[in-house]
C-alpha cells in the first residue's frame, strides 16, 4: 500500500499534522510532499491512496491549492483520496469547507477531516505574527455572560482525528487484502 500526503499547509500546523498522520500509517509505505514550496504541478501516479492537507489563512486555502485543485482536480475525484483541513476558528470549518471546495471533491472524498488547528503567535512572522495575536487575545478575552460556566478554549491539534483518518485508511486495506 502506498499513500501520498499533499500538503499545502502554510505554516507549522499542517505539517505537524500530516507528521503525525504518517507516524500513524505504520506498516504502510508513505511519502510526504510540501506542495506549496513543490514544483509538482500534476497528481503524482503509482499512489494507492491520496491524503491532502491545508491550512486555512485569511479564510482561504493556500494560493497553490487553489491552482493545483484546478488542473487536478477531475483525475482526483476519480482517486481513492482523503481530506483534512487545519484551522484555529473551528466552528467556521463548514463555512471554509463550502467556499474552498467544490461540492464534487467534498463528494468524492473517502473522509473529510478537521486536524484543529493551533494559535502561536511566536512560531508566525511579521503580519500573521500580529494577526495570530490579536485572535488569540479576543479568544482569552471574549466577554462572558456568566462567568464560571464556559471554559475559553484555545484551539489545539484534534489527535483523535488524526487517529480516525489514519485507522479508516488501515481498515480499508486490510479489507481490500482480506477480498
Amino acid at each position: 500500500m502506498k499513500v501520498l500526503i499533499l500538503n499545502f499547509g502554510f505554516g507549522h500546523t499542517s505539517l505537524a499534522c500530516a507528521q503525525m498522520l504518517r507516524e500513524k500509517l505504520t506498516h504502510t509505505e508513505v511519502e510526504t510532499l510540501q506542495m506549496n514550496r513543490s514544483q509538482v504541478q500534476d497528481l503524482p501516479e503509482g499512489y494507492d491512496t491520496y491524503v491532502l492537507g491545508c491550512s486555512i489563512h485569511r479564510f482561504r486555502v493556500s494560493k497553490p491549492m487553489r491552482k493545483w485543485l484546478r488542473r487536478n482536480e477531475e483525475r482526483l475525484c476519480l482517486k481513492r483520496f482523503y481530506l483534512f483541513m487545519c484551522c484555529g476558528l473551528v466552528d467556521q470549518y463548514e463555512d471554509y469547507l463550502e467556499a474552498n471546495f467544490s461540492p464534487r471533491l467534498l463528494e468524492s472524498a473517502r473522509m473529510v477531516s478537521l486536524f484543529g488547528g493551533e494559535l502561536k503567535p511566536e512560531m508566525e512572522k511579521g503580519w500573521n505574527r500580529f494577526s495570530v495575536f490579536v485572535l488569540r487575545r479576543r479568544i482569552l478575552d471574549a466577554e462572558l455572560p456568566n462567568e464560571g460556566e464556559y471554559t475559553r478554549v484555545i484551539p489545539a491539534i484534534e489527535t483523535d482525528a488524526i487517529r480516525r483518518m489514519a485507522d479508516h485508511i488501515r481498515n480499508l486495506y486490510r479489507q481490500e487484502d482480506k477480498n
